[in-house]
């Protein structure tokens, strides 16, 4: 799992991947109760101003026919 999340989740959420560098992880479960406590600290704004991102990033996707990739 470590090497997924490392290659695929991380790269998605940049202010996670900050929380959790320098950290070492004993096992999966250690990792995922991590970010859950991450997710839980979070404010609510900050989730809602995800959610919007994440419909404008779809909308330019669609309207675009799928050619569409915003970088990091």
């Amino acid at each position: 799992m470590f090497s997924r999340l490392g290659s695929i989740w991380l790269p998605c959420v940049p202010i996670l991947k900050g929380s959790l560098r320098g950290q070492t992880f004993e096992s999966d479960t250690d990792v995922v109760h991590t970010i859950d406590d991450w997710y839980e600290q979070l404010d609510e704004q900050f989730l809602m101003y995800g959610i919007k991102a994440l419909a404008h990033c779809w909308e330019k996707y669609v309207t675009l026919g799928g050619d569409y990739v915003e970088k990091l």
